[in-house]
């Protein structure tokens, strides 16, 4: 949603590892399950408030990371 503090509407994503290098575009599924969904377009970006690198290994071998996206 947008932020107050930092003038931008930013978000969280789940994304394979392979697509979080800031500055990459993406497109995202935007909203909660069950709710409206739609296809928005984003571009990777550095957190704002925290640095977070974790890294999630899914049961079928890739890996995830949260990272802070911001829409386009």
């Amino acid at each position: 949603g947008y932020s107050c503090q930092f003038r931008k509407v930013i978000s969280l994503a789940d994304l394979d590892i392979r697509y979080t290098q800031e500055g990459t575009e993406v497109y995202v599924l935007y909203g909660s399950e069950g709710c409206r969904q739609m296809m928005v377009r984003a571009v990777v970006t550095r957190t704002p408030y925290k640095k977070d690198n974790r890294k999630l290994r899914m049961q079928d071998g890739t890996e995830r990371r949260m990272v802070c996206i911001r829409l386009i």
